[in-house]
């Protein structure tokens, strides 16, 4: 009977070494499909847009070499509704955009955006945020423009109701 228990045992733990290799192959086969692109980034120079919020029209944040205009559009954000995203640069050269959101002051999930470069060089994608059960969630967005391997993070903080 004990050599039957320790057989589950060791099959348990080999499917689970199995399944745990099995990820990792995937995602470096896929990398793009389902990724995090947590560690995606790299010399990360971090700009607070503090005088921004999101759902009010556009933004303008000065950046070294020129700007950055965007908006999140023109009504406040709410949860679980699709809102558009809508970025202009410049001066500044991007191979790569996405905008990210996280709770501020609560795990609500990884919330990823990339944005898609249109003919009139602007880049625009869609948002969505998950619903807080509290109601009134503050939220922290970081719009990451990578050129190379060199990355500029916008980074700015609002509330939903």
């Amino acid at each position: 009977m004990q050599f039957k228990r320790y057989w589950v045992r060791g099959a348990a733990l080999l499917a689970l070494v199995l399944f745990m290799v099995g990820l990792s192959l995937v995602r470096q086969w896929l990398p793009g499909v389902g990724s995090l692109d947590l560690d995606q980034f790299e010399n990360i120079h971090y700009v607070n847009a503090v005088e921004c919020t999101p759902g009010q029209g556009e933004c303008r944040v000065p950046v070294n070499e020129g700007s950055v205009s965007f908006s999140f559009g023109d009504e406040p954000i709410r949860p679980a509704r699709a809102f558009p995203i809508r970025l202009q640069l410049q001066g500044v050269k991007a191979d790569q955009i996405r905008v990210d959101f996280e709770g501020a002051d609560m795990y609500m999930g990884l919330n990823q955006t990339r944005l898609t470069q249109m003919a009139d060089g602007s880049y625009q994608g869609e948002g969505y945020l998950p619903v807080c059960i509290t109601g009134r969630m503050a939220w922290r967005a970081t719009i990451f423009i990578a050129k190379g391997s060199d990355t500029l993070a916008l980074v700015l903080e609002f509330v939903t109701e």
